[in-house]
């Protein structure tokens, strides 16, 4: 099968060549999602020439329009496969053609596993090894630990095929319109396997292929305001899109009250986050697509997440639940 790696670069030139330094002797192709001038600069200049198509954007796609941008060079090129590796993640030896043979062994959509970190890191944290889906919860996705059952079959079923680094054919990819691009970025790896299995297809995690991803490069790191931002619009969107009536009504009996207090929680680690987090969910819920304001954290957003952070300091032991009277206490430790 004719295989083709779509890696992505938005201002992230040391990851991006590293990355493709790693692959080497693919055929990459690199989407510059509208980098700043001298990043695209560095990027021309660091780039191999054998095997490595460099394709330009403007502007910024997202992950979900810049992945589609690659995609559809890539089928124009004639390659029968694609596989999505982000700019920070690396692959071991292998891994690849591991993720092929299970494409032509009947799985519609593929990840390996993927460790926390860089090679050098060793195996210490897995990232990945599965996903799963709780559609009619507020957390509508998560990564989740492999069973022992999963981990003595070659490859095992997933509800999630991470974007991260993700194999699937080109015909498949197009067949479910790709990523949704008003999503921008995040949840649309979960709108796209919600989609494949929806249609009979299978998601699944290849056992013996191996990756390592060092996260959230592109969007600043965990619990900045860009990426609260797009994970509290993108979550309800997707949620509205494939949750049958019953999860829909059980969603949103709960979801305000969660989403403010997830949104408090990370208020604590700073108030630009609360108020990334807050803008996302009023942002999905007013038909907001596409890409973020900028500034995300707005003046104004500011005194809201104060307010509602030490709000939900005040009111969180009223919902903490009481042993009934007469428990009796723990006893502490010498």
């Amino acid at each position: 099968m004719k295989r083709a790696i779509i890696v992505l670069n938005w201002n992230g030139t040391e990851d991006t060549l590293a990355c493709v330094a790693s692959l080497s002797g693919e055929s990459v192709f690199v989407v510059d999602n509208g980098s700043r001038p001298e990043e695209l600069a560095a990027l021309k200049a660091g780039l191999p020439t054998d095997g490595i198509h460099l394709v330009e954007s403007e502007r910024n796609l997202g992950f979900s329009g810049g992945c589609n941008f690659g995609a559809k060079k890539a089928s124009e090129a004639g390659y029968e496969m694609v596989v999505f590796v982000n700019n920070d993640a690396r692959l071991a030896p292998g891994c690849l053609d591991k993720l092929e043979a299970a494409l032509e062994a009947g799985w519609t959509a593929v990840n390996p596993i993927i460790w926390q970190g860089v090679p050098e890191d060793g195996r210490t944290t897995a990232w990945y090894e599965k996903g799963g889906i709780s559609l009619g919860d507020f957390i509508l996705a998560d990564h989740v630990a492999a069973t022992d059952a999963d981990r003595a079959q070659p490859i095992y079923e997933s509800d999630l095929a991470t974007g991260c680094v993700l194999a699937i054919r080109v015909k498949d990819f197009f067949a479910h319109s790709g990523f949704d691009e008003g999503l921008f970025a995040y949840f649309e790896d979960v709108d796209l396997s919600l989609k494949i299995r929806a249609a009979g297809g299978r998601c699944g995690v290849v056992r013996d292929a191996e990756a390592w991803h060092k996260s959230g490069a592109s969007s600043g790191g965990y619990a900045s305001p860009l990426m609260l931002f797009y994970l509290f619009r993108n979550g309800p969107i997707v949620t509205d899109r494939h949750a049958s009536p019953e999860q829909l009504a059980r969603y949103k009996k709960k979801a305000l009250f969660q989403c403010f207090a997830a949104a408090a929680n990370f208020s604590h680690r700073s108030l630009k986050s609360g108020a990334g987090a807050l803008r996302g969910a009023w942002a999905g819920r007013t038909g907001h697509r596409g890409v973020a304001p900028n500034p995300v954290a707005s003046g104004w957003l500011i005194p809201i997440a104060w307010v509602n952070f030490n709000a939900w300091r005040a009111l969180r032991p009223l919902f903490r639940k009481t042993p009934p009277k007469g428990t009796p206490k723990p006893e502490r430790a010498p």
